[in-house]
């Protein structure tokens, strides 16, 4: 996961764009199937995490899906589009990213990897060893794509939770899904500080997480984290799925409702105002 520029034969080798390609082609790919990963595994309560208006409210500047464009930044969806046509875009944006990377692309499909290069990729993912996770479905359906390019990704799926997260600690997986928890301040030393599993070794993202877990002020936190944010998605690839969406339930025979909170999330329910709850 850590690379540097080196040289060879007099020619600067930019090692991290070469890899940040490969990277984005396979995020890509994955990318497409989350919609249907989610929807599969949760139906329609299922909650993707991309909310345009939200974000751009609260970062500033405009929000756009991630792993939406090509390797010449163009728009990889248009409006209208029909699955088959989705498919066939995200294939030739694949294709575009992997000879970025240095693959050799012929006729539409991968013939040859650089040296140092793979054609074959392996994803671990817990999913009870029968595919029960929502991210599985990205990944099986993603393989079937690459597969027609001339890329194979295996899925591991471990049966055991356990086992996988002994196989990240190792540091050896190439690509991984799991599920973080986190209540309104974001772990990000927990998740992305040194020895974290993304392989990510950087010291001005460490000085920027430590700024946001000692700072109190909203708006410095928004900028810091943004920062830290963009500081991550430029050493590792993340792909965002879905987030989890509480449901409270409760008898107005017996509580007043106008004593519940107005404006309840994940982060702040009835528990965060129990005191101010009316009975009837």
């Amino acid at each position: 996961n850590r690379v540097s520029e080196g040289k060879s034969n007099g020619l600067i080798i930019d090692y991290i764009g070469i890899v940040k390609a490969l990277r984005k082609a396979l995020a890509t790919a994955i990318y497409l199937y989350r919609d249907l990963s989610v929807e599969r595994y949760y139906g329609s309560v299922g909650i993707k995490t991309d909310y345009p208006a939200a974000l751009s409210a609260w970062i500033g500047t405009e929000y756009t899906k991630p792993y939406s464009v090509d390797v010449n930044g163009s728009p990889i969806y248009m409006d209208g589009m029909r699955d088959q046509e989705k498919s066939a875009a995200v294939k030739r944006a694949c294709l575009g990213y992997l000879e970025a990377a240095g693959y050799t692309v012929e006729e539409g499909k991968v013939t040859a990897a650089p040296e140092g290069g793979a054609l074959n990729f392996n994803a671990v993912i817990a999913a009870d060893g029968t595919g029960n996770h929502p991210c599985y479905y990205a990944l099986e359906a993603a393989g079937v794509l690459l597969s027609d390019i001339g890329i194979t990704l295996t899925i591991t799926d471990t049966a055991d939770a356990s086992q996988m997260w002994t196989v990240l600690n190792s540091g050896s997986p190439q690509i991984w899904a799991a599920v973080w928890e986190t209540g309104v301040q974001p772990r990000l030393s927990t998740m992305y500080s040194d020895g974290n599993l993304y392989g990510i070794k950087n010291e001005e993202l460490e000085e920027c997480i430590s700024v946001s877990s000692s700072s109190k002020d909203n708006e410095e936190l928004k900028e810091t984290y943004l920062e830290c944010l963009n500081l991550i998605f430029g050493n590792a690839i993340e792909i965002p799925v879905y987030q989890r969406s509480d449901c409270v339930l409760f008898s107005t025979l017996r509580i007043n409702s106008d004593s519940l909170p107005g404006d309840m999330t994940g982060y702040y329910s009835w528990v965060d105002e129990a005191h101010m709850i009316e009975k009837k």
